[in-house]
């Protein structure tokens, strides 16, 4: 009998590289979070930079009332990009709640 490994690990592809300095990043990141108060007033972040169904989820917030929150991140210009995305994961969370 073969032992199965007790975790498995996938590789997605390498990372492509930041468009800014590493310190950079993380001061968008921490100015992204703060203002994620103005957007889900009263919500915490639960987790950053998520793998979706097909697409990341670059931030997961919850309300008070426990409601869940994705929160998308893109440039000028990519509204319908996002708001396809934001499409995608309502829809595969809504399947899921289903289930």
């Amino acid at each position: 009998m073969t032992a199965r490994p007790d975790f498995y690990r996938f590789h997605n592809g390498q990372k492509a590289p930041l468009q800014f300095s590493e310190a950079e990043y993380e001061a968008r990141l921490a100015g992204l979070r703060a203002r994620l108060g103005d957007l889900v007033p009263g919500g915490r972040t639960l987790a950053a930079d998520l793998l979706g169904e097909e697409t990341r989820i670059d931030f997961l917030a919850v309300e008070p009332g426990g409601r869940a929150v994705v929160v998308l991140v893109g440039e000028r210009g990519d509204d319908l990009e996002l708001v396809a995305r934001g499409l995608a994961h309502a829809h595969q969370a809504g399947v899921l709640h289903r289930d």
